[in-house]
């Protein structure tokens, strides 16, 4: 594995490409797991999940609200 990194290492940064390894589990760098946290857990309730129709509805609801009706905090910063 270390052979071919070192193979294409130089190519890759004349494309300005870089590779970050990662945890295999790392939910807090993955933004879109707070949200469907903070969804999952707050914003809807349990008669939403009475039928797939209603869930789709409320998600979207929720989706579309992001900004104004709901807000979300990322540790020291807010995305709206």
């Amino acid at each position: 594995m270390k052979l071919r990194k070192q193979l294409y290492a130089k190519a890759w940064e004349e494309k300005n490409l870089y590779v970050f390894y990662l945890p295999t589990y790392s939910p807090h760098l993955n933004l879109i797991e707070t949200l469907w946290r903070q969804m999952k857990y707050l914003w809807l309730k349990p008669e939403d999940y009475i039928s797939f129709e209603r869930l789709t509805e409320a998600v979207k609801k929720i989706l579309d609200g992001i900004g104004s009706q709901y807000k979300i905090k990322f540790k020291d910063r807010v995305f709206i």
